[in-house]
This record gives structure tokens, sequence and C-alpha cells, in this order.
């Protein structure tokens, strides 16, 4: 028995020894966004975690056709989390340590199998592609896009498999995108089709790739086309024409998003990147290129272009580890590369750390960035130190108004108010998201002697509010924010 104990315990040694680095490269990832996590607890950081993913855990399982389409999928797996552990903010906790390890874990194995790299090589790369300002940005509340990132990487690891079944999981992985994301969907598509045409015309295995396109291409393409109330075909992809001022504009703008997030990474660009490798990462970042420059300047304008740099440090990364192969024995690209890790090291830290009332150094050169780029990493849809005075003047509120009230409230305070003990049952209402871009939603609020709103106080500027309406009536104020009576 001892004789067996011991090989058991030289075995899982040799194993643990063995997978040194993805161990590291999943522990360093996890740590990374566990620290924000612990800093902001009891609450969870990121926008979209608190305004869109609260309310999708609390109104019930998408429909069938929402989960076919977008974002249904997701919502349906934070919804069935809910049902598991009644505890929304612990439940978006362990979804960004589980998709910043799972993104620190995938680009490990991508960079091992497609970049070929060695262990230690390989965890650097991942190291780089995880202390990366942009997939901080993706872990603070872009889970849906972290889920498909990790999903691509795995299914390119798997397409060089020797053996069909294991080439297979690609197929399903692609259809988990498809289902997700339409971003990252529209990038792996055109990927799988370029990564498998060229192993074709080489005579590679390619079928599965192609079959992969093939599946996702047909059920992205149903998703998209629709039939609506008048008949005609209609997409949910949103598309604009721009005047080549605007389109040049607007891209030079999301160039100056890109260096600002990744400029560490730009600089192994001349060393590492090759158009003749046929690699998937190469093709994603051409894939990037053409729609957030090429595209925009002839005037095709789809969505703000920081937000499709989002998807940058995925091919960025692995363009580091192929310039870490070539030239990891020169002098000059150790220091550049000691350099850039310890920068992105210190930036992530202090940044993870950092609130908006109190940003890095760093982050405020980037302020005109901060609709696209959270200038503190310790925020929701409002600064961490400011919700607890939002929770408890919403408590106060759902206690003090009548039974025939209608709180009528912004997408940033709606999931909080839908998590506050209702005891007067009165009607809660999402207004819309508050929004520089768009016409202020408190000003389709019908007011009675019945309606009332909670929002910042005064001239605060947050969201482009600068100014409260004139028929809004301070009634109770609690830190920087307010209950409003909407008067006639």
């Amino acid at each position: 028995m001892g004789f067996l104990r011991n090989s058991s315990r030289i075995s899982l040694v040799a194993g643990l020894r063995g997978n040194f680095y993805l161990i590291l490269a999943l522990l360093s990832a996890a740590g990374i966004r566990l620290l924000p996590t612990i800093l902001s607890w009891p609450y969870a950081v990121g926008f979209d975690t608190t305004a869109l993913y609260i309310p999708a855990m609390l109104k019930g399982p998408p429909t069938l056709g929402a989960v076919f389409t977008y974002p249904g999928l997701h919502f349906l797996i934070l919804w069935w989390a809910y049902q598991l552990a009644r505890q929304p903010f612990v439940i978006l906790d362990a979804f960004g340590v589980l998709l910043q390890a799972g993104l620190g874990l995938s680009s490990y194995l991508y960079a091992r199998t497609i970049v070929s790299l060695g262990g230690k090589s390989a965890f650097l790369t991942s190291l780089v592609f995880t202390l990366s300002p942009i997939t901080l940005r993706l872990t603070w509340d872009q889970y849906r896009m972290s889920l498909c990132l990790i999903a691509i990487m795995i299914a390119f690891v798997a397409l060089r498999a020797k053996s069909n079944a294991k080439r297979g999981l690609a197929i399903p992985l692609t259809v988990l995108v498809i289902l997700t994301n339409p971003l990252p969907s529209v990038f792996v598509l055109i990927s799988l089709i370029v990564y498998g045409s060229i192993n074709y015309l080489h005579k590679r295995p390619s079928a599965v790739e192609l079959l992969a396109f093939t599946i996702g291409a047909v059920i992205f393409g149903v998703q998209q086309l629709s039939i609506n109330s008048g008949g005609a075909l209609s997409t949910t992809i949103p598309l604009a024409n721009v005047s080549l001022a605007t389109g040049v504009s607007e891209a030079a703008y999301g160039i100056g998003f890109l260096i600002f997030t990744s400029w560490p990474l730009l600089l192994f660009l001349p060393l590492g990147f090759s158009r003749r490798e046929n690699s998937p990462h190469t093709s994603w970042f051409l894939v990037l290129a053409f729609f957030a420059i090429l595209l925009v300047i002839v005037g095709v304008y789809t969505i703000p272009t920081p937000f499709i740099y989002l998807m940058a440090s995925f091919p960025l990364a692995m363009i580091v580890g192929t310039a870490l192969k070539k030239f990891q024995s020169d002098p000059r690209f150790k220091i550049l590369f000691a350099f850039a890790l310890i920068f992105l090291a210190v930036n992530a830290v202090t940044y993870v750390a950092s609130s908006p009332l109190s940003p890095t150094g760093y982050t405020l050169l980037g302020q005109s960035f901060r609709y696209y780029f959270p200038m503190g990493y310790q925020q929701s849809t409002v600064p961490l130190p400011y919700q607890k005075d939002l929770v408890r003047l919403l408590a106060d509120s759902m206690a003090l108004l009548p039974a025939n009230s209608v709180l009528y409230v912004p997408q940033q305070f709606y999931g909080l108010a839908l998590l506050t003990l209702n005891p007067h049952s009165i009607t809660v209402t999402d207004i819309g998201e508050v929004n520089p871009w768009l016409p202020s939603p408190f000003d389709s609020i019908r007011g009675n002697d019945f309606s009332y709103t909670i929002w910042f106080i005064g001239h605060s500027g947050w969201y482009g509010i600068s100014s409260i309406p004139s028929n809004f009536k301070a009634m109770q104020f609690e830190g920087q924010f307010a209950l409003y009576q909407i008067t006639s």
C-alpha cells in the first residue's frame, strides 16, 4: 500500500511539473481578475453586469427564439446559474473570474499548439494576453465576447488535432460563438473559410474547417434575416453610410483607441506579423483591420470602431508570441519584451484596483475613450464608492412611495432596483439607457403626482446629463443621488 501511495504521489508531482506553465497561466489570469472582485465586494464591477445581466437573471428564462438569436443563450446561462444560487453578485463575480481564467488557459493552449511555442514562451504569451488592457476590459463586463474568444481559441486548437473526433469539436464551438455574439461570429466565419481554403489548396485536411464554416454561416444567415411587419427582409446587423471625412475621423479615433490600449503589443507587430503565415490569428488581425479601418473609410459604418478593437488582444498577443519564438535569444529583444511585460503588469494591477473617482495616471491619458474604456475598474454603472448610497436610496424609496406610484429608473439603475425589496409593490419601469448620444429618456416620462425617478444630484454631468428637468422635484437625498417627484 505504501508503494502504491508513493507511486501515486510521484505521478501527481510529475503531472504538475509537466503542466506547470499551463497551471501558472490559468492561476495568473484568475488572480488578476480576483483582485478587483475582492476590492469591489459585496458588489460586482461592470456596466453590463449590473444593467443587463441582473435583470436577465431575475426576469425568467428567455424564449427559444431569443436563445437562437441575441443575447438569449448567455441570458439562459445566467438565469440557470441564478436558479442554483440566488446571489447575483456572487454569480457575476464568479463568471468574471472563470472567464478570465478560461481566456488565460485557452490563450496558452493556442500559443502552444498554433504558434508552436514551448511551455515557458506560451506562458509569457498568455500572460501578455491576460494583462492586456483590452482583455481586462472584456472581463470587466463583456462576458459574451469573452466566452466567444475562449470558444474560438479552443476551436482552432482542436483543428490542429490529428483525429477527426477531436477536430470535430470545432463545429459545436463555432455554433456556440454564432449563438452568443454577432461580432466574433463574423470574424470566426471569415477566419474559418480563409484557414480552410488555404489548407485545401495545399492539400492539407480542411473538411472540418469548411463544414464548421458552412454550418455556422447557415445559422448566422438565418439569425440575421427576418421578416418585419411590412413583409420585407431585414437584418439585425447595424449598417450606415458615412461620408469620407466622417469615415476617416472614425477610423483615426479607433486607431487612437487601439494605440492607447495596446501599444506594448503593437511594438512587436513588425517582428511577429507575416501575411504569408496561414494561422487563424493572422487572418483575424486582417479582418479586424478591414472592418475597423478600410470599411469605415470607404463609408460603411457598422458599430463604433473601439468595440471592434475589443477583439484585438487575441491576435496581437499571438503576434507577440511569434516574435518571441523568432527573437528570444536576441538581447535587445529581451530588453524590449521585459519593458513591455513590466508595463503591462504594473498597469494591470493598478488599473483593476482603481476607481473612476481617482484614475491612474495612464488611464487619464485616455479620457477621450472613456465611453468605451472605463476610467477605473472599480465601477459598475456608477463608481462603486457611490453604489452603497444608491442601494440605500432605492430601499428607502421603495419603503416611502405609496402603492400606486411608478418609479421610472434608467437602465443603469434598473437591475439594482429589481434586487431591492418592494413592500408596496410599486411599479418599477425601465426607461432605457441614459446615453450622451441619444435623447434623454427622462424627457419621455409623463409627470403626475405619482411619478418618480432616481438620478444623480443636480449638474453632475454623469452620462452626459448636465441638468435636471425643471419639473423634477427633489424629495430625498443620499450621497450623490436624489429621489425626484416628476410633476406635471
